[in-house]
């Protein structure tokens, strides 16, 4: 056998191989988001004094992908960070203020298998960022509520546990950074991040 015919014949096991492995799958995950919009909605608003201010809240994820073997898969994700409030006061008054957050992201996901059932993962993608401000107490009409649609990048790492052939145990830490603040200005620099334990069904 010629080496064009050995070229071709380890090729076409490679083929073989990641076409037999190849399979969609769906998964949900749960855990906290953070978030440093209520630290702009703060600077913007010019608040005197903070006497409460949502950093961390629960968050939830739903997400389909397609692995093409163990070492990559695309994935697309929709995740609820919830509600971020913010409590004090300004000109002496009560004030009070929330923001709202999801994001839809698609991505590329490697992993490194260091067992036959046990393997650490990245990715890296791009999402679409839709923030709603509400003012809850002592509003100006000029800023009363508001939102904003912005891109933002996506980066993150994890750790996945095959506990049969179809179900899978995830971890992850997601960043998604450089949201626009919806209350405008040069403020494309908020940020959330959603630390998660999920479980995959593979098809």
């Amino acid at each position: 056998m010629n080496t064009t015919s050995k070229l071709a014949l380890i090729m076409g096991l490679a083929l073989t191989s990641s076409a037999a492995f190849a399979e969609p799958y769906i998964g949900a995950a749960g855990g906290i988001g953070f978030t440093n919009a209520t630290d702009k909605i703060e600077q913007q608003t010019g608040y005197d004094y903070v006497s409460s201010k949502d950093d961390g809240k629960a968050a939830v994820s739903i997400y389909a992908g397609y692995a093409f073997n163990r070492q990559l898969a695309v994935e697309a994700g929709y995740t609820d960070f919830g509600k971020y409030s913010i409590k004090g006061s300004y000109g002496g008054f009560l004030a009070e203020d929330s923001i709202r957050a999801q994001v839809v992201s698609a991505s590329v996901v490697g992993s490194l298998p260091l067992s036959s059932v046990f393997g650490l993962e990245g990715r890296v993608g791009l999402g679409v960022m839709n923030q709603k401000y509400h003012c809850v107490r002592l509003c100006s009409n000029s800023m009363s509520d508001a939102d904003d649609t912005s891109a933002v990048a996506l980066i993150g790492v994890g750790a996945h546990w095959d506990l049969t052939r179809n179900l899978t145990l995830r971890t992850r830490f997601d960043y998604y950074a450089g949201a626009n603040s919806p209350l405008g200005g040069d403020n494309s620099d908020i940020d959330y991040s959603l630390v998660s334990v999920g479980a995959d069904w593979h098809f």
